[in-house]
């Protein structure tokens, strides 16, 4: 374990960030790196409260990026939703002649109102559906609970996962949360992890 009151260093930081990243757990980051989960928890809340991964009460330094990097940062976000941290910084990186830390690209994408959220997930939808459920609710309009929904039984799905159902999360703006790209589109064909089964009732 880390000596206790000792503060966590750059290195521990960014190991720290890029796991939580990838979904894994305070007490799992913690474990691996045999630092308390208390810890590794605090760390996290202040680092998302302050945008700020550097160690409270020590004085700022100057902005190293600038617009212009912002602005770059900002199209590889949007290319590719669901790209890890590292996944931007290195491509930055490759485009550009400067170059910036995880740390960097991390606030500066806080900044620009840009966090790593868990997608909101939908089910597959083509044209032809949403044409045809939009016609059918239309012509459901004029209908009454006394003569026509009282004819009607309504039942419902549910899905139950057995195994791995991991997380997948993106990198998007508050209100971006039903943007097409920043949705975990599920589709019944594609092979998933674990064993499932649908329920109606």
């Amino acid at each position: 374990m880390a000596p206790r009151g000792r503060d966590l260093t750059t290195p521990q930081k960014e190991t720290i960030m890029k796991m939580s990243e990838s979904g894994m757990s305070s007490r799992k980051i913690g474990e691996s790196m045999q630092i308390s989960a208390n810890t590794i928890q605090k760390f996290l809340k202040r680092d998302r409260a302050n945008n700020n991964d550097e160690n409270t009460g020590r004085s700022g330094r100057k902005r190293f990026s600038t617009d212009r990097d912002d602005r770059v940062l900002a199209r590889l976000v949007k290319s590719n939703r669901r790209q890890s941290l590292v996944d931007i910084t290195t491509e930055y990186n490759q485009r550009a002649p400067k170059q910036l830390s995880t740390r960097t690209v991390r606030r500066r994408l806080y900044d620009l109102g840009y966090k790593r959220c868990a997608v909101t997930k939908k089910i597959t939808i083509g044209e032809k559906n949403r044409k045809a459920r939009v016609d059918w609710c239309r012509g459901k309009r004029r209908w009454t609970v006394e003569t026509d929904w009282c004819k009607i039984i309504f039942s419902d799905e549910m899905k139950v996962v057995l195994g791995t159902d991991r997380k997948i999360y993106v990198w998007r703006k508050s209100d971006e949360k039903f943007n097409r790209d920043c949705l975990g589109v599920e589709d019944a064909r594609s092979p998933r992890a674990g064993i499932s089964a649908m329920f109606w009732g």
